[in-house]
């Protein structure tokens, strides 16, 4: 396989990746905005997520060679 495919792929699946955490976080954040006011924990403000950077290091603390 060509480096270009290979490159072309992997950003393919980062996007579809992060489409997917995005939309999973919208779901969650809706449904905490959407509670009915009489459910419990409904006084307190609706939750929203944070996302922060993060880069995986395995066990033996290498860099896979994704992340370099």
């Amino acid at each position: 396989m060509s480096e270009s495919l290979l490159d072309a792929r992997k950003t393919r699946a980062r996007t579809w990746f992060e489409t997917l955490r995005d939309d999973i976080c919208a779901a969650f954040e809706a449904l905490e905005a959407a509670l009915p006011a009489r459910a419990p924990l409904a006084d307190r403000a609706a939750g929203r997520f944070v996302r922060t950077p993060w880069s995986r290091v395995d066990r033996s603390r290498v860099y896979p060679r994704s992340a370099i």
